[in-house]
């Protein structure tokens, strides 16, 4: 929350660079927060709702405030109306989660806030180190789609995304090392392109699995002797 509440103030010197690393150094604290409250024992509801609070101010009313002060403030009234839908739809999915999560989640139902406020951080880091002006024409429409994520029932992977198999230990590790390469090469750009991806992912799997539930059927009936 502290980052986010910086990211907001930062925003409102007009220094856009600095507001969007506090909400992407945010997304650090949220993954370890759990993992630390786990390690000494300290999980609580009370630990549970204060980080969907804090989630809100980051995730949620940071990138909003971010994203329309340094592009959307030109578009007025829609601007206004689009970062009002992103802060909103986010504040219903983490309401949702907090029900939902009553026993051990697997994964998650619908785009989590910290993944869609981290690639609207990136977004504006993207402008302001490249400003390429026709990608910034679908700006409007991302937020639509990113709004519509959070409050879907596309599931997204929790842990398994993290979980590395033994037996390609190595293939993990050439992996690992492009990604460092990456990050140290053009680190706003890889940033910018593994949140999409992770956003991306959600609907290729809803895709994906779509089309084998359609498929089974089709494949029971053939085995059907006649």
């Amino acid at each position: 929350m502290y980052c986010g509440l910086l990211s907001i103030v930062y925003t409102i010197n007009g220094e856009f660079n600095l507001s969007a690393w506090m909400i992407v150094l945010a997304l650090l604290f949220d993954i370890s927060d759990g993992s630390i409250a786990r390690l000494t024992k300290s999980t609580s509801n009370f630990g549970k709702e204060l980080d969907s609070l804090a989630d809100v101010v980051t995730f949620g009313v940071g990138p909003a405030v971010l994203v329309y002060r340094s592009i959307l403030y030109n578009f007025q009234h829609i601007g206004i109306f689009l970062v009002t839908v992103y802060a909103i739809t986010g504040a219903l999915r983490l309401a949702r989660y907090n029900i939902q999560s009553e026993g051990v989640v697997k994964s998650f139902t619908g785009l989590p806030i910290p993944g869609a406020g981290c690639l609207i951080a990136t977004f504006v880091l993207m402008k302001l180190k490249y400003d390429h002006g026709f990608i910034y024409n679908y700006l409007a429409l991302l937020i639509v789609v990113l709004a519509f994520l959070m409050v879907s029932t596309i599931t997204y992977p929790k842990r398994e995304l993290f979980l590395v198999r033994r037996t390609r230990a190595f293939q993990y590790i050439f992996i690992v090392i492009l990604l460092l390469g990456l990050i140290t090469l053009r680190p706003t750009l890889f940033l910018f392109a593994s949140f999409l991806i992770y956003v991306v992912a959600g609907p290729l799997n809803y895709l994906a699995r779509s089309r084998l539930y359609q498929s089974q059927p089709q494949q029971e009936q053939e085995e059907v002797p006649t």
